[in-house]
C-alpha cells in the first residue's frame, strides 16, 4: 500500500503539471506548502451537466416543507465540516 502522503504529493504533481494548483510556502511553517486553484478545469461544467440535471430532478421530486428540511440540514452539516476542519488545522500547528 503506499502512504497518503506520497499519493497525496503525485496528485498535486499532476494538478501542478497541468496547471490547475500552485504550491506556495506557508507563512508559518517551513515544513509544509499550500496547494493553492489557479484555473478551472477544462470542461468541468459539461462533465458536471448530466448529474446537476439528476440532482435537479430529484430535488423536484421534494415537497417545499422537506426540501426546508434538506437545506437547512445541508447548510448545519457544512458548518459541522468546517468547524471539524479548523479543529484539525489548529491540531496540526
Amino acid at each position: 500500500m503506499v502512504p497518503t502522503k506520497v499519493t497525496s504529493t503525485r496528485l498535486i504533481d499532476r494538478l501542478e503539471r497541468a496547471g490547475y494548483v500552485r504550491r506556495l510556502p506557508s507563512p508559518d511553517d517551513r515544513r509544509k506548502v499550500i496547494v493553492e486553484l489557479i484555473g478551472k478545469p477544462a470542461g468541468l461544467d459539461e462533465v458536471m451537466a448530466p448529474a446537476r440535471r439528476k440532482l435537479g430532478e430529484i430535488l423536484q421530486s421534494y415537497s417545499p416543507d422537506q426540501l426546508e428540511t434538506l437545506f437547512d440540514y445541508f447548510a448545519r452539516a457544512a458548518v459541522a465540516y468546517q468547524e471539524a476542519a479548523a479543529a484539525l488545522r489548529a491540531s496540526d500547528a
